[in-house]
């Protein structure tokens, strides 16, 4: 049997018939949400207009979706009367917290341009998006303890 045979079989396996663990779904799903929202939002900026280098900021789109997500799950749980996980939650709060304050303060001395809002350091846009994933992944954490998703 070829060497490119026994692999197919392999990555088949892995992805068809092994069990999966619930967060390793949890994350995939999301990283997929996140990469298929933002190709949406590039796409639809490009039938608008002319794209530009500023196009490819995404952190205050996925902290703000992120926010209404956990917000939504913690208050239907609360009317639902269903596990609400306490400390998932108050983490998950405190870095929305530090992304609504903290992160655009960061931002706006060393990722932007005070005079035109233009971006001047991509390397602090970057950690936006990585701590915007930290949101997003929390909100679907603690969405799948509420409602017991694993």
């Amino acid at each position: 049997m070829p060497a490119s045979a026994n692999l197919c079989a392999v990555v088949r396996h892995a992805l068809l018939e092994a069990p999966l663990p619930a967060w390793s779904i949890s994350l995939s799903v999301t990283l997929a949400l996140l990469v298929g929202s933002a190709c949406l939002e590039v796409w639809l900026k490009y039938l608008a207009r002319k794209l530009n280098p500023e196009d490819a900021v995404f952190w205050p789109t996925w902290i703000a979706t992120g926010t209404v997500a956990i917000g939504g799950s913690v208050i239907d749980g609360l009317v639902r009367n269903l596990n609400i996980p306490v400390l998932q939650v108050v983490l998950a709060f405190g870095s929305i917290l530090f992304g609504f304050s903290v992160l655009p303060k960061i931002l706006e001395k060393k990722g932007y341009d005070p005079a035109t809002g233009r971006v001047i350091n991509w390397w602090w846009i970057v950690l936006a998006h990585l701590w915007a994933v930290v949101i997003l992944l929390s909100a679907v954490a603690v969405g799948v303890e509420i409602y017991d998703f694993s």
